[in-house]
């Protein structure tokens, strides 16, 4: 099973989400390590796109995947 971090940003324009995606996330990564990474990179303007700066944490989930092999 396959792990990603998904955080969501909302953009400087207010209607673009940035969705950011790292894969295998600790195991033990809390809301509060998520949220002080993502405010982090807000403060810090680490991240721009298509001209815009994040301006806001929208959401951050783990989700896990599972590959099921066909043939």
């Amino acid at each position: 099973m396959a792990k990603v971090l998904k955080m969501q940003f909302t953009m400087s324009d207010d209607t673009t989400v940035l969705t950011v995606s790292l894969p295998s996330p600790r195991v033990d990564v809390s809301a509060d390590d998520v949220r002080g990474f993502m405010t982090t990179c807000i403060n810090k303007d680490a991240i721009e796109y298509k001209g815009l700066s994040l301006k806001a944490a929208k959401s951050a989930v783990v989700v896990e995947t599972n590959d099921e092999v066909i043939f």
